[in-house]
């Protein structure tokens, strides 16, 4: 039996970085996803200018950033208690679209309203809605399938 706990009780596993590294190849330069647009490192498009290049541990560096300040809307957003396994999958999905997507506020909604179920559920059925596609799709799978006896 899965034990619950309160998300502010989490921390990010190391197969979430795994996840969200092979998702996001790495970019040690800047690299346009649409016109004027750019990420660089494992998806990081915050104040990326073009001519912009990083090392390695920058990238790491970046990563880790980013996921904390996904932890930290998360700590704000989620006032149920969550297994491991939801959480570590919510903070692989928020990552990919973004805290201020509808789709992450949907499936928010979606998670406090039905339960852990209905979230991996949404998961699963909503990988058009990504901008990386099918990773989402593939992420809820790797979760479910990583924690399966959970």
């Amino acid at each position: 039996m899965a034990l619950d706990y309160l998300p502010t009780n989490h921390c990010v596993a190391a197969n979430t970085l795994r996840a969200i590294r092979a998702r996001h190849p790495l970019a040690l330069s800047a690299e346009a996803y649409a016109p004027g647009k750019y990420q660089i490192g494992y998806g990081n498009r915050n104040h990326v200018l073009r001519d912009m290049t990083i090392s390695p541990c920058q990238a790491e560096d970046l990563l880790r950033n980013d996921v904390m300040y996904v932890e930290a809307f998360i700590r704000m957003a989620v006032a149920r208690r969550l297994t491991d396994r939801a959480y570590q999958a919510l903070v692989s999905f928020i990552y990919d679209v973004g805290p201020k997507a509808s789709y992450a506020l949907i499936r928010l909604t979606l998670l406090h309203e039905k339960g852990e179920e209905a979230f991996f559920d949404g998961l699963a059925g909503c990988a058009e809605y990504s901008r990386f596609g099918a990773h989402i799709g593939r992420a809820a799978r790797f979760f479910e399938v990583e924690h399966a006896g959970l």
